[in-house]
This record gives C-alpha cells, sequence and structure tokens, in this order.
C-alpha cells in the first residue's frame, strides 16, 4: 500500500512540474494526493512524537536527527 501511495505522490509532483507548477509541496489529505504551497507547508510547526513507531523506525535506518540519541 505505501507504494501505491508513493507512486501517487511522485506523478503528483512530476505532474506539478510538466504543468510548470513550481514551489508547491505534494502531500496527503484525507487520503487524497494534493499539492500546496510551500509557503503554506511551513506556516505551521508539525512535531513527531520522540517515541513513535515512526521515530523508531528511522532511527533503525540510521536517519540521524540532530540528537545523539
Amino acid at each position: 500500500m505505501a507504494k501505491i501511495k508513493t507512486m501517487r505522490m511522485g506523478v503528483h509532483a512530476t505532474d506539478l512540474v510538466a504543468c510548470g507548477e513550481f514551489n508547491r509541496m505534494v502531500c496527503l489529505r484525507a487520503g487524497k494526493i494534493e499539492s500546496v504551497t510551500l509557503e503554506e507547508a511551513l506556516s505551521q510547526m508539525k512535531l513527531v512524537n520522540p517515541a513513535s513507531e515512526i521515530v523508531h523506525a528511522a532511527r533503525a535506518i540510521g536517519t540521524t536527527f540532530g540528537d545523539n540519541a
């Protein structure tokens, strides 16, 4: 399922470039692939629980977050 979502996001990003729509970010909203301006994407800080499964998975493959954990 994740591969399909990733492919859909990639196609949407490619379509944005083909249409000359730059300075946008592809996003998932309510199960639908959309895009938002970079200004909108960066307008609010989004926090991730450091104890979450996704952070654990990221650390397991060597991703770092600027800390020593």
